[in-house]
């Protein structure tokens, strides 16, 4: 009886003679590293490791994929930093990675804050006109809902743009 092959002997088989160049091993290896340390920075967002244990994962990641990851994890924490948030366990890893660049994040999260309370304090402010002057509502029960002015939301989301963008230059220490 003849010998059946499988679909990954085949495979196998006729791939057998194909390698990847050193280059495309790099890039392999660097886009196996960010894949990993987006399942780190997960884990320690979830308080599943500590700061330390993040440190020791990282470093072992670092020496597994033989990819010095400094400048990727600083790229990679600008999607988990959030303007608006509690960003504390974030900058502990910016100022372990790149302690000059912890000033200039820092300052732009603050000015995001203080605009974004202005913002806010402004918009509601004009609601609370609105209401008076367009159906003469006031008193100290009336609290105004920036969030559904229009106005309001595209400024803080122009707000937003102007701050991530900024955290990138933070953090590529160009800001």
């Amino acid at each position: 009886m003849a010998e059946i092959k499988s679909t990954l002997d085949l495979v196998m088989e006729r791939t057998r003679h194909l390698s990847m160049s050193p280059e495309e091993q790099a890039a392999q290896r660097a886009h196996d590293f960010e894949k990993r340390l987006q399942g780190l920075l997960q884990k320690y967002s979830d308080d599943a490791v500590s700061f330390d244990e993040f440190r020791e994962k990282l470093a072992a990641l670092q020496n597994d994929q033989q990819v010095d990851g400094c400048q990727a994890l600083l790229e990679a924490l600008g999607s988990w930093i959030d303007p608006a948030g509690d960003n504390a366990r974030w900058l502990r890893i910016v100022e372990f990675l790149n302690p000059p660049a912890l000033a200039g994040l820092k300052a732009v999260l603050a000015a995001y804050r203080e605009k974004r309370d202005v913002l806010l304090e402004e918009t509601g402010r004009k609601r609370l006109d609105d209401l008076f002057n367009g159906q003469g509502i006031r008193g100290s029960a009336v609290v105004p809902n920036p969030a559904a002015d229009n106005a309001y939301r595209d400024s803080l989301a122009a707000l937003t743009r102007e701050t991530l963008r900024g955290m990138e230059k933070a953090l590529q220490g160009t800001g």
